[in-house]
């Protein structure tokens, strides 16, 4: 997913480096269990990891980077609604290099929805 230049991309921790295939802990949550999101510089190919546990990315043609980010996985009411039962949007913005949670749930539509 693109973020203006750059590539927003997912890094699943279980197939990252470790002793033997045991993975890395890519956001330092303690288990090698998620998928990192990361952004790849196409200029001078560094990948930045975010350090943010992610269940998909949306772009846009400015520099910001959209993560859907599960409360689950990280036991925090990111939208403050009593539970952890959502995908919360965060946007990472590229340039001032911080990410903000604005604690709005995502829903996707089911593919069979009309309206």
């Amino acid at each position: 997913m693109f973020a203006g230049e750059w590539l927003g991309f997912l890094e699943l921790e279980a197939d990252q480096g470790g002793a033997q295939g045991t993975g890395t802990d890519a956001n330092g949550d303690g288990d090698v269990l998620d998928a990192v999101a990361c952004v790849l510089d196409p200029v001078t190919g560094g990948i930045t990891n975010l350090r943010q546990d992610a269940v998909d990315l949306l772009g846009s043609d400015d520099d910001v980077l959209l993560l859907l980010r599960p409360e689950s996985g990280s036991n925090t009411d990111w939208n403050e609604d009593g539970d952890l039962d959502d995908v919360v949007a965060h946007a990472y913005d590229r340039i001032a290099q911080t990410t903000t949670n604005v604690r709005c749930a995502w829903r996707r539509r089911h593919p069979q929805a009309r309206g």
